[in-house]
């Protein structure tokens, strides 16, 4: 595992102490990769969504009404 060092100001640096005082982590550097992971996770689903919105986007023009998709999926759920 590769080792980085940051500077915090002191704010932040008491925030992230706290969070490990809590208990939920073991240390400072779990911490971080915990916060790092979900920022990456977060990153990957939002461009999910951005190739979701743009296939919609793409893709051709229901001739259904609303009331018809609904009645539809009234139908699939029973």
């Amino acid at each position: 595992m590769a080792t980085m060092n940051i500077s915090l100001p002191d704010k932040l640096k008491a925030f992230v102490e706290e969070r490990v005082a809590e208990g939920s982590y073991a240390n400072v550097s779990d911490y971080v990769r915990d916060v790092l992971r979900k920022q990456q996770e977060a990153q990957n689903y939002q461009a999910y969504l951005r190739e979701s919105i743009d296939a919609g986007l793409k893709s051709p023009v229901s001739d259904y009404s609303r009331a018809d998709l609904l009645k539809k999926m009234q139908g699939a759920v029973k």
